[in-house]
This record gives structure tokens, C-alpha cells and sequence, in this order.
């Protein structure tokens, strides 16, 4: 396991364009992890896992805590948008794990600590992407990097 905490706008985890790590939602997929949030909520979002274009809004994912704390998995698809989220909040301070799965392109589901929270059959299209990057730890579908995971781990 390895865990990383410290992230702002300008310390962050990315890995660059990889077709290695493309995917479609036709063919499902899956991202999971490990976070813990202090109890500290300053009306912000914090980014876990962002894959999509950079500087623009394009076909991807992402997966936050929400201003309350509540975990949301977010699909941005060819032919829709979508969301799954969590109704329990999440600033407590303790180790959480976190599946965020496509199953197909109508089938999507966000998994917390082993129990599924929230499910969706919005049929999205694809979210092939060829130029996203993956970002641990902050936003960056804006001009600017924001909603930084700072105050949790990782």
C-alpha cells in the first residue's frame, strides 16, 4: 500500500496520455482506492481520481468528495452526463475504500467500503478519450488546477 497526503494545486500525481490505460465504457472499467478526509469542511470540493481532457471538459471521469463530504463518482459521456453519489458523509477522519465502476455503458455503480451506495442506467455513449490524463489529487478540467485532495490521504 502506499499513501500519499500534502496535494495542493501544485502537488499532485499525473500521468500524461497513456493508450495503454485507454478504455470505453462499452467494455466496462473500474477505479478503487484507498482515502481518508479530516473533518475539516471549507465548502470545497476534493478531488480523488480526475481522467479527461486537461484545460477543457471532454469524455471522462472523476471521482470527488462534495463540500459535505459524500464521495461522487462523475462520468462525462458522448452522449450524456452522469453521476453516482453517496448520501453519507465522508469528513471523519477514518480510512475509506472506494470502487468506482462502469459495468457497461448503462451500468454504473459506486461502491464504499464493500457496500454499493449509488447505482445509474444512464446510458452515456463511450468516454474514449485520446489526450486525457489521469490526475491523483486534483481537478483539471479548467484553465486553472483546482479542488485539490488537501487536508486528507490517499
Amino acid at each position: 500500500m502506499v499513501c500519499y497526503s500534502g496535494f495542493s494545486t501544485s502537488n499532485y500525481l499525473r500521468q500524461p496520455y497513456n493508450s495503454e490505460l485507454s478504455f470505453n465504457a462499452g467494455n466496462g472499467y473500474g477505479v478503487y482506492g484507498w482515502f481518508k478526509h479530516d473533518t475539516t469542511n471549507n465548502g470545497s470540493y476534493r478531488t480523488l481520481v480526475y481522467r479527461n481532457s486537461v484545460g477543457s471538459i471532454a469524455t471522462g471521469f472523476q471521482v470527488l468528495l462534495n463540500p459535505q463530504g459524500e464521495l461522487y463518482y462523475f462520468i462525462y459521456g458522448s452522449s450524456t452526463s452522469m453521476s453516482c453519489q453517496d448520501s453519507v458523509g465522508s469528513y471523519d477522519n477514518l480510512w475509506h475504500m472506494f470502487y468506482a465502476r462502469t459495468v457497461n455503458a448503462s451500468s454504473h455503480q459506486l461502491w464504499i467500503d464493500g457496500l454499493l451506495r449509488a447505482s445509474s442506467t444512464t446510458n452515456i455513449g463511450n468516454v474514449t478519450n485520446t489526450v486525457a490524463e489521469l490526475h491523483l489529487g486534483v481537478y483539471a478540467g479548467s484553465a486553472s488546477l483546482t479542488y485539490a485532495w488537501a487536508g486528507g490521504h490517499m
